[in-house]
């Protein structure tokens, strides 16, 4: 019986480091089920575009805890006064962008998790 040929990994076949767009697109691929309209996808888009648009410029190996604290601390209310956002909210984009960094760093595409200890 023949041997099928072994399918490369995500990162033979999509050489790291990976820009956060493509990190991004690649666990939305890995996690369909997650990114379903009945399962929320609207609302990780709301949290997940604006840290694409913030750190575009980056590759995920590059993000550090410092810098993902800077980002969420940095938000601003749509509200007509600006202020800093709500501390329900600053937990939405934690709880959006906790497992992103969990299965970078799970899968080995990063060394540390920049997301633990972030709250």
């Amino acid at each position: 019986m023949a041997q099928l040929p072994e399918t490369p990994s995500l990162a033979e076949r999509c050489p790291l480091p990976w820009s956060v767009r493509m990190a991004l697109c690649l666990y939305a691929v890995s996690h369909r089920e997650l990114f379903r309209p009945e399962n929320g996808l609207f609302r990780r888009e709301r949290y997940l575009l604006p840290f694409l648009e913030e750190t575009e410029d980056r590759t995920v190996d590059q993000l550090t805890a410092e810098d993902l604290r800077y980002f969420l601390d940095s938000r601003r209310s749509r509200r007509p006064r600006g202020g800093p956002i709500r501390a329900s909210t600053r937990q939405e984009y934690v709880r959006v962008l906790k497992p992103f960094f969990g299965w970078l760093h799970t899968e080995g595409y990063i060394d540390t998790n920049p997301m633990q200890g972030i709250s």
